[in-house]
């Protein structure tokens, strides 16, 4: 990807290029995140189902939230060291915006290998709740195909104080599972 000396143009150029990723695969994504929410015992179901499968992700993201920080590693399965793009989306209970996606570094991970860990400052958000979405991407320079990952963790924002919260309050608690009907 070619690099910008406009942040805008730069930032929406990788959520462009991230977005039919996130939206063709949900289930690599779903079991590569690895987060600190703590009531999780054990793996997600997706990823489970990848092990039984003997399956092992290409790509695979360690996520945390501190404040209004995000701090990742990649680890890149592949037997290819890959240059990876990275992005966060904060998002509301709808899916959308709460703000600007934000360009993350870029990092080059080595076949077999985890990153050093890189953080990501969130910009302050209004109070809510809020889904934190980390995607990476990288092609391979060998095949031509991309590989990529993405993770997410939740906060809830309340007179301003910042409280990082599991999936299942974020999803009980934020509207994100009330059905809203097709109105034509």
């Amino acid at each position: 990807m070619k690099s910008t000396s406009c942040g805008k143009t730069r930032a929406y150029l990788v959520a462009i290029r991230l977005l039919p990723l996130v939206l063709s695969s949900p289930l690599v994504f779903a079991c590569s995140a690895k987060s600190n929410n703590k009531p999780i015992e054990g793996p997600t179901q997706a990823k489970g189902l990848q092990e039984e499968q003997g399956n092992t992700p290409e790509v695979e993201i360690g996520l945390s939230i501190s404040g209004s920080v995000a701090v990742a590693t990649i680890t890149n399965n592949t037997a290819t060291s890959l240059l990876f793009h990275s992005a966060v989306q904060v998002l509301d209970g709808s899916g959308n915006d709460v703000v600007t996606p934000i360009v993350g570094p870029d990092a080059t991970v080595g076949a077999g290998a985890t990153s050093s860990p890189f953080s990501i400052t969130i910009p302050t958000l209004p109070d809510g709740y809020h889904e934190v979405m980390l995607t990476v991407l990288a092609t391979n320079p060998l095949t031509g195909i991309e590989v990529g990952a993405s993770g997410a963790d939740h906060l809830k924002v309340l007179g301003g104080v910042t409280t990082v919260i599991t999936q299942a309050e974020w999803y009980h608690e934020s509207g994100a599972n009330v059905a809203v009907p097709h109105i034509d």
